[in-house]
């Protein structure tokens, strides 16, 4: 089926970016008598001024979050077909910080642990380093202890309630909510000058809600555990963290060599990694749940390429392709009586049946280092076929 990513010009003057399977045309009739609700909804009529086929959805998806992370000017030359301009336009500074936009995917790319500090985020914006007055709001937790062990916990002056870690400075960080909605009144009164986002985290409505008044936006996205090289150097070059953002990379960098010598030896297994329940959803591999498990021979199972984190069915067929369910502490808590009760229930054998620590297996940033080791002892204690 052909995938559209598509621009649209709204009636005040704004652009909005989406995707459409099948018919563009229905698509459009479809914002502009609202019953997609949504950015449009209250912005209508619209009128289509670019699109693009795709015949692998991912790709359209991909576009499409790409183009969200450009600034209005760069929107305009790719409508006005004016592609030569473009690269010109990504090393640009604006003051119209983008949107949040998934990075393309890299298989085959550059490596990610080179020195020196490229400052471009992963919405495409080029940053200024912060200077001496920095005062940042961090609404992602592993970046929260990121910035941490970075030594900048004198310039963070706000997080989010599930911003825990490390418990003893976090205390005193004042927290005005969670990570898809915060108290902008608190927020104002606190005026950062940086805050730091993730694509996987938060919103693109809550981007453009604190773009409004907060200078500058670093918009974040690992989606594997080497691209934290590039996060610690882009978050130390920015606030002047720079050596202490090299120390944290050559200790990770060292962690995943001990890991990749131990990993050679693991034969490959299949793994169910279980994040919620009711529904039941699990991660596909574009993840960077699924590719820190691949660093220890776990291929995770039913994949979707549309969905980061599809809902599942627990059925025979995933039951016969799956060697472990890894059932994980977060964001859903499950319980010794939860995984008990699942391997009773489908009839598995407890040892098949695991329980993983959430955010040794999800959290990027400084938690990676730790999580390296983590995955050794987990890895060592799976009983694989």
């Amino acid at each position: 089926m052909i995938v559209h990513t598509y621009i649209l010009r709204c009636s005040d003057d704004s652009y909005y970016v989406g995707t459409a399977r099948g018919d563009l045309d229905h698509r459009i009739a479809e914002h502009n008598t609202g019953s997609l609700g949504g950015y449009t909804a209250s912005r209508r009529p619209v009128t289509l001024l670019w699109s693009q086929e795709f015949e692998d959805p991912a790709e359209a998806i991909a576009a499409e979050r790409r183009i969200k992370g450009w600034n209005r000017a760069k929107k305009e030359t790719l409508i006005a077909g004016e592609f030569h301009r473009l690269p010109a336009l990504s090393k640009r500074k604006s003051r119209h910080k983008p949107r949040a936009a998934r990075p393309s995917r890299r298989p085959n790319g550059p490596p990610q642990d080179e020195p020196g500090a490229d400052l471009t985020d992963a919405g495409g914006t080029t940053h200024a380093p912060a200077g001496p007055d920095a005062r940042i709001a961090c609404f992602v937790p592993s970046i929260t202890e990121l910035l941490i062990d970075l030594g900048l916990a004198g310039k963070l002056v706000a997080r989010t309630k599930f911003c825990i870690h490390p418990v003893d400075i976090v205390k005193d960080i004042k927290a005005i909510g969670g990570t898809k909605k915060v108290s902008i009144p608190k927020l104002e009164a606190i005026a950062p000058t940086h805050a730091v986002l993730n694509i996987d985290e938060n919103t693109i409505e809550m981007a453009e809600t604190l773009r409004e008044f907060v200078p500058n936006i670093i918009v974040t996205h690992p989606i594997e555990p080497r691209d934290n090289f590039a996060l610690f150097r882009l978050l130390g070059g920015i606030f002047g963290h720079a050596r202490e953002a090299e120390a944290l990379c050559s200790r990770l960098r060292a962690a995943m060599a001990d890991l990749e010598a131990f990993a050679a030896k693991l034969p490959p297994a299949r793994a169910c990694y279980l994040c919620w329940k009711d529904p039941w959803m699990t991660v596909s591999r574009d993840t960077y749940i699924a590719r820190t498990l691949a660093l220890v021979n776990l291929e995770t199972v039913r994949h979707d390429a549309d969905t980061r984190y599809p809902e599942i069915a627990i059925d025979e067929a995933l039951i016969e392709e799956t060697d472990f369910f890894l059932f994980s502490s977060e964001p859903f808590a499950f319980s010794p009586e939860d995984i008990a009760g699942f391997a009773k229930e489908h009839g598995l054998a407890p040892k098949t049946c695991v329980s993983i620590d959430g955010e040794y297996a999800s959290w990027y940033g400084s938690r990676a280092i730790e999580a390296m080791a983590y995955l050794r002892r987990f890895a060592q204690a799976l009983p694989r076929p």
